[in-house]
């Protein structure tokens, strides 16, 4: 009903009369130009974050729903955040800064006031530093020589971290893509990681492929998968969220895992196992969609059988590396020595945080010779 206002009229409201204007008072006791008491402040009004409804601090935030009045209130979990463009049905406004978790928004207007339960999700701000680190890779196995037929297979392991500033190429060597070799090398992953948080994690793929993780240890892992989940290319991750505790994740393009290709020298696609050198051992592979860097990894065993040395090398993906002299601290003549070359492609994507990927996709060939 709308307001009265004839000014003579006289009612007689509990007992008391009173003028029209005043009528109209008591009608609409309210600063808005609708005919509700108190509306600007009672009325719940639909409050919904568009996804991607996580980030960090800094970040625009867009909120649909309303309608909302003119110059609308924004908190996110109580927090003032700058309203930078509003309409009847939209505002976009910044992430005010605070501490990692899920927060309220709220939105109050002339118009209403609404909430969205656990809204938002604020992460750490990890811009410029990685935060995700890992490898997923296949194994080739090449040559007619194994006592026992090998057979092709891949694994993976993913972990999240807090800020850091290791790279890819940190799990296989220790200065970069440096066209070096070190013995023996372990990488020191002296990180703080993230534990297991979501109720699961998946990397899929465009054509219908998908590699299931589970937590083991403080990362992600699959440590065994064959050739039904096993394709080159790119691969998205979906990590299941939990209420309250953990947003989901979706992020195209995290792991790119690349075409095959061949090695030539030593000459391990044979049916004999090729004589390698000491010094000077070439190693030859084909460049046709070329990756970042290239891994060479060597191990050489003993009379006994067992492994004594490992020699990593990482280098550029040129299609040919000659292994330094002295390289090895031993040689045992006549021995098994077996040779990995890996192609390696990191897709250094962002995530919500701020902090990019720096997960190795990675296929190996896998081949042996003899120490000659």
């Amino acid at each position: 009903m709308g307001r009265v206002v004839a000014p003579w009229l006289f009612v007689l409201l509990g007992g008391c009369w009173l003028s029209g204007s005043e009528i109209a008072a008591v009608i609409d006791g309210d600063a808005d130009v609708d005919a509700d008491v108190d509306a600007d402040v009672d009325v719940d009004v639909p409050v919904i974050v568009s996804p991607p409804n996580q980030g960090i601090a800094s970040d625009d935030i867009t909120i649909t729903g309303g309608p909302f009045g003119p110059e609308p209130e924004v908190r996110v979990g109580g927090a003032m955040a700058d309203v930078i463009d509003a309409t009847s049905d939209e505002i976009t406004a910044v992430v005010p800064s605070g501490d990692e978790g899920f927060y309220d928004v709220t939105v109050e207007s002339s118009e209403g006031s609404g909430v969205a339960t656990d809204g938002f999700f604020r992460w750490d701000d990890a811009t410029g530093y990685t935060s995700a680190i890992g490898e997923v890779a296949w194994y080739d196995y090449v040559g007619s020589y194994w006592i026992e037929d090998p057979v092709d297979s891949g694994s993976a392991f993913l972990s999240f971290l807090r800020s850091s500033n290791m790279a890819a190429t940190a799990l296989y060597g220790p200065g970069g893509v440096s066209d070096e070799c070190v013995l023996d090398y372990q990488p020191s992953i002296d990180v703080e990681a993230y534990d297991a948080f979501g109720q699961s994690l998946a990397l899929t793929t465009a054509t219908g492929r998908r590699m299931d993780f589970t937590f083991s240890g403080g990362q992600w892992e699959n440590p065994d998968f064959g050739a039904g989940v096993w394709t080159n290319g790119l691969w998205r991750l979906e990590a299941e969220g939990t209420p309250g505790e953990w947003p989901a994740l979706d992020v195209p393009g995290f792991v790119r895992t690349p075409d095959p290709f061949s090695v030539s020298q030593p000459a391990i696609n044979g049916s004999n196992g090729p004589d390698i050198f000491q010094l000077f051992q070439p190693v030859t592979w084909s460049t046709t969609g070329g990756g970042d860097f290239v891994v060479i990894d060597m191990t050489r065993y003993d009379v006994l059988g067992d492994p004594v040395e490992r020699l990593t090398c990482v280098v550029a993906d040129d299609g040919s590396f000659l292994t330094p002299l002295l390289a090895w601290s031993d040689w045992n003549v006549g021995q098994q020595i077996t040779i990995l070359v890996g192609r390696v492609i990191v897709t250094d994507v962002p995530l919500p945080s701020g902090g990019t990927v720096q997960v190795a996709g990675v296929r190996y060939v896998v081949g042996a010779g003899f120490q000659y």
